[in-house]
């Protein structure tokens, strides 16, 4: 199984919040519903890996 990179996971999810935080800023509505399109590439096992390490040790 690939590892993880905490460092570079952190990075991401902090590059998120910014997006996030400046929509917010900028007068964006969160309750609107949009469509985001993702695309995950490697095995399944890797990306149940990625979304293991998202969630954390506790699973939140």
């Amino acid at each position: 199984m690939t590892e993880i990179d905490p460092n570079r996971l952190a990075a991401e999810l902090a590059a998120d919040a910014d997006v996030v935080r400046s929509l917010r800023d900028n007068g964006d509505v969160s309750s609107v519903i949009r469509p985001v399109d993702v695309r995950l590439t490697g095995s399944r096992e890797n990306v149940r890996c990625l979304a293991d390490g998202i969630a954390g040790p506790n699973g939140a």
